[in-house]
């Protein structure tokens, strides 16, 4: 299977420890939608990178990233498949 670079960027970020969270807010981007990768959790002081609405839909609807835990307004994604880039 073929990903396109951003897709690629996060799953390799997950292997790597990066949690996938999406939170439902007020303007949080198209539908009140907020995606970010997160290093060592929200509010360390680490590093976040935003991911888009739609590399998060392909990896969802390709199978590669599953709901881990859900409290809203956020939902953490674990990945499905160990490696799937090749």
């Amino acid at each position: 299977m073929k990903l396109s670079p951003a897709q690629a960027t996060v799953i390799e970020l997950m292997q790597a420890g990066w949690e996938l969270r999406v939170s439902m807010r007020p303007g949080g981007g198209v539908f009140g939608i907020s995606a970010r990768l997160v290093r060592d959790g929200f509010g360390s002081g680490d590093a976040l990178r935003k991911v888009g609405r739609d590399t998060l839909d392909v990896l969802k609807k390709l199978g590669l990233i599953e709901i881990a835990s859900e409290e809203f307004p956020t939902r953490t994604y674990r990945l499905v498949k160990a490696n799937p880039i090749r």
